[in-house]
């Protein structure tokens, strides 16, 4: 009797564990995708307000942010805003810019397991630098 009462018990915190585990991983993927909707929405939205806005530092450092938001959900989006971020920096001589790019780069093709590319970024990146 004693034995089956601590299985039922042992059973019972397994269950709770997994329906704990298993909310707050859910909660997790929620936040990240509602923190790249809203740098999307400030994206586009300065961008339809001002159809004739200059492409600052403030915008880049965005797309910056919005590039690094999708560091483990989609690394094509991660390198396509990377190298957008970077063709912007380049244009108006943004150094900073120009280098966390290339570091954000160098970081998508290390997750997407081209380390040779990788490594051949990061090393430019640090000649630049």
């Amino acid at each position: 009797m004693n034995l089956s009462t601590d299985l039922y018990k042992l059973l019972y915190e397994l269950r709770i564990f997994v329906l704990v585990f298993f909310h707050l991983s859910l909660l997790k993927s929620f936040s990240q995708n509602s923190k790249i909707d809203s740098l999307r929405t400030i994206i586009f939205n300065y961008e339809a307000t001002n159809p004739n806005f200059e492409r600052d530092t403030g915008y880049i450092q965005h797309l910056l942010n919005l590039s690094t938001s999708f560091c483990y959900i989609k690394l094509d989006s991660l390198l396509a805003y990377a190298e957008t971020f970077k063709k912007l920096s380049e244009a108006i001589d943004f150094e900073y810019g120009v280098l966390a790019s290339n570091k954000e780069i160098g970081n998508g093709f290390m997750l997407k397991g081209d380390y040779e590319r990788a490594k051949e970024i990061h090393f430019e990146n640090l000649e630049r630098a």
